[in-house]
């Protein structure tokens, strides 16, 4: 009988009503998520910005109001903070090097973070790298192992040889016309081709380009900006 009262009532509000009451029901689940995020939080004991523990948005606060990069305000915080700092709800940052080998073993079975690996594979969530659950990407281990087996790391070893050839060759040629050569990119080139070639038996050529300005080289900069 609730129910019906409510359905009947609903379309009576003014759009005024409406706004207000979808506001103050806004603001009302934030204000709730932020103090269960800063005081009953499974992580509430671990010490950090408290703008941090409370939502997300402290990200959106260094990069737009204070101007700060995250990778700089980390060094910051550990000092402040100590070695393990929560940098956002369900995030803690490690900088001591012991933690790497707690986190990334064999052992642990945890699910990766959806927010930062589908950010990578929106469309593609069933590739290898962006599959999140332990259990899915279990399967697809299993069936991608014997590729990184010894012997098949051996086996690719005349594979790396060849395009270290090529790559000496070409800043040969380039030091003899004294041409400069761009040794980053040099190197990009030369792991972006090894891969093509393993993984998609397709040379890129990357090496060959003039100054290693590889057209797929430079999409992969294009769109992954972090790559440097």
């Amino acid at each position: 009988m609730f129910m019906q009262d409510v359905l009947v009532k609903l379309p009576q509000l003014t759009a005024t009503e409406s706004f207000w009451i979808l506001l103050t029901g806004w603001i009302t689940w934030t204000l709730t998520e932020w103090l269960y995020n800063l005081y009953l939080h499974p992580l509430k004991g671990f010490p950090g910005p408290k703008l941090a523990a409370m939502s997300k948005w402290w990200r959106v606060y260094l990069d737009h109001v204070t101007r700060e990069r995250l990778s700089e305000k980390l060094f910051v915080l550990h000092e402040i903070y100590g070695d393990v700092v929560r940098i956002g709800p369900n995030e803690l940052h490690f900088s001591h090097p012991s933690a790497y080998h707690q986190i990334y073993n064999s052992n642990n079975r945890w699910t990766k973070d959806p927010s930062l690996y589908h950010a990578f594979a929106e469309k593609f969530r069933s590739s290898s790298f962006s599959i999140c659950e332990y259990t899915q990407a279990k399967k697809r281990k299993d069936l991608m192992t014997s590729f990184f087996s010894r012997r098949a790391i051996v086996n690719l070893q005349s594979l790396v040889q060849e395009k270290v050839d090529q790559l000496c060759d070409v800043l040969t040629r380039r030091h003899e016309a004294e041409l400069e050569s761009n040794i980053g990119l040099g190197i990009k080139a030369f792991a972006l081709d090894t891969i093509c070639s393993f993984c998609f038996a397709f040379d890129a050529q990357s090496i060959q380009a003039p100054g290693f300005a590889s057209p797929v080289l430079h999409a992969l900069h294009t769109a992954l900006p972090m790559l440097g």
